[in-house]
């Protein structure tokens, strides 16, 4: 009996078989040894990334609540009607009175001794303390102008009227008197010197009636004076 040859369909499918066939023995055999390696690489990976302990149900879980702040509204108390409301415009008597120590200034920078002690009263006083001498105390009006006028002399001391300042002005409720806080530069044969100086003024209309009202002078000056610069 004479065999048929094989086709080439049969053969391809014979080969087909047997390459499944040993590729299937060869996995049984080799599974004993390969799976307990993927095992331990698995088991490895997986305590690496959830070492962290899950939650249960029983756990509860704290939340911060914030609260919204409350807004209050607030505003300014109003005024009551019998509270008067405070004016940046000088009063009467206080640009009176800087006008009469712009005046002061301004003479003593022309060294017009007469036109100076004229805006002092006739009892007046001045306290003036220096470096060097320490205090000294001056009663009276020709008392005053015989010590300015030979300081003015001897030490050639003049004003700079651009340096003049007032810092503090009070006057009383009767608008009877005032005391203002000044600062300027005077310069002298020592260079310049700063005073710093505190009037106590009054409305001698008050006391003379024959003067017209406002009519303040310089009852008391005290005067320090410090080196500048």
């Amino acid at each position: 009996m004479v065999e048929k040859p094989l086709s080439r369909r049969r053969f391809l499918k014979y080969i087909g078989v047997g390459i499944v066939a040993v590729a299937a023995g060869t996995g049984y055999l080799a599974k004993d040894y390969w799976y307990p390696i993927i095992q331990e690489e698995y088991d490895m990976l997986y305590n690496r990334l959830f070492s962290s302990p899950i939650p249960t149900a029983s756990s509860t879980a704290t939340h911060t609540v914030m609260e919204s702040p409350v807004l209050v509204p607030t505003t300014s108390p109003m005024p009551s009607p019998t509270e008067t409301p405070t004016s940046s415009v000088p009063t009467e008597e206080e640009q009176k009175i800087r006008e009469i120590l712009a005046y002061y200034a301004n003479v003593w920078t022309k060294g017009d001794m007469a036109r100076i002690i004229s805006l002092y009263t006739d009892d007046a006083v001045l306290n003036i303390w220096w470096l060097n001498t320490g205090s000294q105390r001056y009663e009276g009006k020709k008392s005053i102008l015989n010590y300015y006028g030979g300081l003015a002399s001897g030490m050639r001391l003049t004003w700079l009227p651009s340096s003049f300042k007032i810092t503090n002005m009070e006057i009383s409720n009767e608008r009877e008197e005032a005391t203002v806080s000044s600062q300027c530069l005077w310069m002298s044969i020592y260079g310049n010197l700063r005073a710093i100086s505190r009037y106590q003024l009054v409305d001698l209309s008050r006391e003379k009636s024959y003067l017209k009202k406002g009519s303040w002078r310089i009852r008391n000056e005290t005067t320090n004076v410090y080196r500048s610069g």
